[in-house]
């Protein structure tokens, strides 16, 4: 029997049972722009894009897909941009072409673009002009399906004077494209190509997220629009969004709270979204004032960086009416800072890749922030089940043990990993690899082991991953700070001949960084979010 304390906190009014729409994600557009067609969607840098115009461009990108690129049902398609309308465009039209989208984080470097072709057997791909250089290796690799690029350029949406700092990466005009598969964007939208049918349904492949690959190397995880789809409408009721909502879209859309919360869900609803490539603590401000933002998804790092802001009394900051986030836990100093400021709670989440963002919430009227504990408390969603299970052998735990969860979910496998051997791809537990425990009202999180403060990082990537690279002759990093004595020293002992120095322990502070490189270009991915994420906090006496 299900266990039912949780339902005297859910949100009031809100049923417990979550019907989902029986269609793919590109009939949420068509509805959208069939409601509203000169609605603003997307905001860029103060260049409106409407309902109608990107449905329109969407259908000329999967003509081209299909036409040109040769893009079947079913096929894989990467998309290696920053946050922008064309990484919103390239989404929707892989969809629309009836093929899966394949979201990368736009710092891979080659080697880890070319794993992520070769796992996915992407045959063509998005990729953005300053990103090129990286992805170009890999379409001339025999070894991967990779065949044709299409090439952003974010400044063709620059189509109206702005007052904004627009980045220089944002800003520069279109390169000349010399290898024969590769399309300019603007070029690829003139053509004007029509897509055949639509043909995807509920139970078809939609994205495929990779793994921040802290077990090993990232996987691929396997969803449907039906999987998609439990979430994004899941996060719009939960939150009784509308569609005079403006969100602010910082968040990265290659990650799944991001691409969930801040652009698959606007667009079901008929929101707007105003887009920002990079976080900048200005503008992200000025975006809240001119367009008056109702809600903003973002990470606590996010939040510190916006409320140490010398001139945050300078911006109107009355029209937000939501702030929510997770990744890491939010330090109950800052969500009562951000309260003081806002009036408004800051609501916390947990999720995974491998469920397509968060599958437990905190009620919105009914907040708990325990970051001071590593942990949160939060109500799961609905078709969503949560079983607290013994972490050695998923049986219910013994007294007095903590224990780890379940989480049943419509979630799928990964990508080229086994299935079931009744060959059923639907995943029917999902193992967590969380510790965690029920309080009554709802679940409380722990960190998984190896988590430095918030994300996922397991230790046995971390050594792996700088050994690598070092031991390729290539002493890329200057510095590594751990977050502990006791991580420290079992990086020494998986790799003595480590040809780095490893930085004293720094104190736990949110938001402290662990890793600095000395030229962060040529480092690791995972090490290179981490470092853009936090800044460093040394020992204090």
């Amino acid at each position: 029997m299900l266990n039912t304390a949780h339902l005297a906190h859910w949100p009031p009014g809100l049923p417990h049972h979550l019907t989902l729409p029986q269609t793919s994600l590109v009939y949420n557009l068509e509805v959208s722009a069939a409601r509203f067609p000169d609605k603003p969607f997307i905001v860029f840098y103060d260049t409106q894009i409407s309902f109608a115009r990107f449905k329109r461009e969407v259908e000329h990108l999967a003509g081209h897909l299909q036409q040109v690129c040769g893009v079947q049902a079913g096929d894989r398609v990467l998309i290696d941009m920053q946050n922008s309308p064309q990484w919103a465009l390239a989404f929707y039209a892989i969809l629309r072409a009836n093929a899966v989208a394949v979201p990368v984080n736009p710092m891979n470097r080659t080697d880890e673009l070319r794993h992520a072709a070769q796992d996915s057997g992407a045959r063509a791909a998005f990729v953005a002009q300053e990103l090129l250089p990286h992805l170009l290796p890999v379409l001339d690799d025999a070894d991967t399906p990779l065949q044709h690029l299409v090439v952003a350029t974010y400044s063709d949406y620059l189509l109206q004077p702005t007052d904004l700092p627009v980045p220089d990466f944002v800003r520069a005009p279109a390169q000349p494209l010399t290898h024969p598969n590769t399309h300019a964007w603007a070029d690829v939208l003139a053509t004007q190509h029509a897509p055949g049918p639509h043909t995807t349904g509920p139970d078809d492949l939609c994205v495929m997220p990779y793994t921040s690959g802290t077990t090993g190397r990232p996987k691929g995880c396997k969803h449907t629009h039906r999987s998609v789809m439990s979430t994004l409408v899941g996060g719009v009721h939960w939150f009784g969004r509308t569609q005079d909502a403006v969100y602010l879209s910082v968040l990265p859309f290659f990650h799944v709270t991001g691409l969930s919360g801040s652009l698959n869900g606007p667009l079901y609803i008929g929101a707007t979204i105003v887009i920002l490539p990079r976080w900048d603590r200005d503008t992200a401000a000025t975006c809240m004032q001119r367009y008056r933002v109702t809600v903003w998804q973002c990470i606590t790092t996010m939040a510190v960086d916006f409320l140490a802001n010398p001139r945050l009394g300078d911006y109107d900051l009355s029209s937000l009416s939501g702030i929510r986030g997770g990744g890491a836990a939010m330090p109950e100093a800052v969500a009562l800072r951000l309260k003081q400021l806002t009036g408004l709670d800051y609501v916390e989440g947990y999720g995974m890749s491998e469920t397509m963002a968060a599958t437990h919430i905190n009620p919105p009227h009914r907040v708990a922030h325990q970051a001071a504990r590593r942990r949160t408390q939060v109500v799961r969603q609905a078709k969503v089940m949560c079983k607290v299970v013994a972490r050695s052998n998923g049986h219910h735990p013994k007294p007095g043990a903590l224990p780890g969860l379940d989480l049943h979910q419509p979630v799928h496998h990964f990508m080229n990993r086994p299935v079931a051997a009744n060959g059923d791809h639907r995943v029917k537990a999902l193992r967590a690899g969380l510790m965690g425990q029920l309080n009554g009202m709802a679940v409380v999180f722990r960190l998984r082991p190896g988590q430095f403060v918030g994300y996922a990082v397991l230790l046995c990537r971390c050594p792996r991953l700088l050994f690598d690279e070092t031991a390729q002759g290539c002493s890329r990093l200057s510095r590594v700070a751990v977050v502990s004595g006791r991580i420290q020293d079992q990086l020494q002992t998986w790799h003595s001949s480590f040809p780095l120095d490893l930085y004293e322990p720094v104190r736990h502070v949110p938001g402290t960084c662990h890793a600095l490189c000395a030229r962060p270009a040529d480092v690791p991915a995972y090490i290179r979010t981490a470092t853009a994420r936090q800044s460093y906090v040394p020992e204090q006496d």
